[in-house]
């Protein structure tokens, strides 16, 4: 055989039917082999006999500490401590991450290309091998092998989409040029080459002397929200570009003239679209979420090696801890009851500053609709008053919070986590408050900086048997008797108890999910501008859209400093205008921003379906009322009129 008949008869062995199924059970083979081998022996009666011990270790130690009276904090029971030590094992984990790999590798055996990829994988290892070897040019290494993985999924996931686009319906061919358009336009092909040199530099730049903790906490977080912010700038990019350029290249004419139908054009640029942003979003969840499993399995603070503690004590370090029970974790948050509020007590409030309103500016009752809105605002405004007032704490007083619906975590034993911030004055960062706090009937004096968030650990012994804990605050250190200079004020939202419900695996897929579905509304939106604006304007409505989605909930909260009423109850004229034109915006994008899924990733909060799917639905309208919108543009608009110069 001749050297260069060689790659010609590798290519057909690797598009052969009889390679690929030897292959694929080659591959699923070592999978199950791999996969087994590493359960069996975490499952080993050893590795089992270790673990029971350790756990008997703790809870000895924590029964000593109840005796001795630390009945808050330091104490953890057997169930939820076999649950921070069984996270070692990452069964679900380990499966996902297989599952992805095997996957992956089989997909492109079936597209014809196991040997071309073998031999581009071990092209790259062998460069990047001797980099990894040395300290010097060890970062280089790590960069060049995550560029090299990373552009290895994102071409084989673009060939089995263009596969899967294969179809000869109008929509499925729109669709499929799309995809074809976005690997040769400089406009989408910058954003691809920066993500995939974002995520694979991202490990590089975190500091190793850090906690374990705080640097999966980072990794997630930057590198999901990069990911997301570089895949949304593309995306109302590239949408806009790919309508906009087509009707100033006059390469529409071809296009409307097969025949196509308006509503079916704009329909396959989204869904061509919103394939390329599933492509490039699974590549870069693939690579958060098995990096993150790789440094989940790092030593943490204290430990000699992963879960072994220098020190040979039994007890995970705090940092362990903390890593599976605050990060890598789904909690659920519960905020205490809401206060009792008489309705006659509203209603007398806003009848006063209507009155007062009237004798200031008379006008007001010439117009009805208007006195309406401002009566509807006022009571908004008041009852926003009294909860504030519910959350606050006088100097040297105290305030009950009872937290209910704790049920599930007396049952599953789960320790609790009281997180809260406190603002008082001007938040001054040289203050430092004590605040008391007396958790089922045990005293904790705190140290508290203000406008930070803090946490206490509370043992799930502190909740009733019909799942209540109740939490008195005193603006005053009890022990000392001295007392706060200002109110103390909890923020909404920022006094709340927090309890595992699961791991993070299934949260962090779905979070992927919700984030698909904000890049669609950028995509319809910068589709449907795009049908009647020209390229830049239509980027800026898109950019514009974005903004406020995003901002919002700063918008929403930055109101509460310009109330209809002012300190003496009056109306204040100044803030009817911001009101009226600011109030509208933070309302129609509030379902956009509600979707925070990678804040509640990070903080470790359970994202389930059952909370986001109004959210989700909302979010579906709008993206048919944008693309329906621009439909109803495109169809009356002269194609030939609006083409080239």
């Amino acid at each position: 055989m001749n050297l260069p008949e060689l790659p010609g008869r590798l290519n057909r062995l690797q598009q052969s039917l009889r390679f690929k199924i030897a292959a694929t059970i080659v591959l699923v083979a070592l999978a199950i082999t791999l996969f087994s081998a590493w359960f069996l022996y975490m499952h080993a009666p050893a590795a089992s006999e270790r673990a029971e011990r350790e756990t008997a270790a703790w809870v000895e130690r924590g029964d000593a500490a109840a005796q001795a009276g630390e009945r808050v904090a330091p104490r953890i029971d057997a169930t939820a401590l076999q649950e921070v030590l069984g996270s070692r094992e990452a069964t679900l984990s380990v499966a996902l991450g297989v599952a992805l790999v095997t996957g992956l590798a089989c997909l492109v055996v079936w597209l014809g290309a196991g040997l071309t990829y073998m031999g581009l994988i071990a092209a790259g290892g062998a460069i990047a091998a001797p980099l990894l070897h040395f300290e010097s040019t060890r970062s280089f290494g790590q960069l060049l092998a995550g560029v090299i993985i990373l552009t290895a999924s994102f071409t084989v996931l673009m060939q089995a989409l263009r596969t899967a686009l294969s179809g000869g319906t109008p929509i499925i061919a729109i669709a499929r040029n799309v995809v074809n358009e976005a690997v040769r336009m400089k406009i989408s092909l910058i954003f691809i080459v920066l993500l995939i040199l974002l995520l694979a530099a991202l490990p590089g730049l975190l500091d190793e002397a850090q906690p374990l903790r705080n640097r999966v906490r980072s990794f997630m977080q930057y590198g999901v929200s990069g990911a997301f912010w570089t895949l949304a700038l593309m995306t109302l990019f590239f949408s806009a570009a790919t309508i906009a350029f087509e009707q100033r290249d006059r390469i529409i004419w071809q296009t409307m003239s097969k025949p196509v139908r308006h509503a079916e054009y704009i329909l396959g640029k989204w869904v061509g679209v919103m394939a390329i942003n599933a492509v490039l979003l699974s590549v870069s969840a693939s690579g958060v979420f098995l990096f993150t499993e790789y440094m989940r399995n790092q030593p943490a603070i204290g430990e000699e090696r992963p879960f072994v503690n220098a020190d040979g004590s039994a007890n995970p370090t705090r940092d362990r801890l903390l890593l599976h029970s605050e990060v890598l974790v789904a909690r659920v948050g519960v905020e205490p009851e809401p206060p009792e509020i008489r309705r006659e007590d509203v209603e007398q409030s806003v009848e006063r500053a209507i009155r007062e309103g009237l004798e200031r500016d008379a006008e007001l009752a010439d117009s009805p609709r208007q006195l309406d809105q401002l009566r509807r605002r006022i009571e908004q405004e008041q009852m926003e008053i009294w909860h504030r007032q519910a959350r606050s704490v006088e100097p040297g007083q105290a305030r009950r919070y009872v937290f209910t619906g704790l049920e599930q975590a007396k049952q599953r034993g789960s320790p609790l986590t009281l997180r809260y911030k406190v603002d008082a004055g001007s938040n001054d960062p040289t203050v430092i408050y004590r605040i008391t706090f007396i958790i089922s009937g045990v005293e904790l004096v705190q140290e508290t900086a203000l406008g930070v968030v803090h946490t206490i650990p509370i043992r799930p012994g502190a909740i009733s048997d019909d799942g209540v804990v109740v939490i008195d605050v005193i603006n005053a250190d009890i022990h000392t008797r001295q007392v706060n200079q200002f109110t103390i004020t909890f923020p909404p939202g920022d006094l709340e108890l927090l309890y595992a419900r699961s791991g993070y695996e299934a949260n962090f897929f779905r979070v992927m999910f919700v984030l698909w579905v904000k890049l669609g509304f950028v995509a319809a939106i910068a589709i449907a501008g795009a049908t009647f604006l020209s390229f830049p304007v239509a980027c800026l409505l898109a950019i514009l859209a974005l903004f406020a989605g995003e901002t919002a909930g700063f918008l929403r909260e930055a109101l509460i400093e310009f109330p209809l009423l002012d300190n003496a109850g009056n109306i204040d004229l100044v803030s009817i205008p911001m009101n009226l034109i600011a109030r509208p915006v933070a309302w129609l994008f509030s379902t956009y921003n509600e979707l925070r899924p990678m804040q509640e990733l990070v903080d470790g909060r359970l994202v389930s379906w059952s909370a986001m799917l109004k959210s989700i639905m909302v979010m579906l309208l709008w993206i048919f009322l944008s693309l329906l919108t621009g439909w109803a543009i495109f169809r009356k608009r002269e194609l030939a009129t609006y083409s080239g110069h």
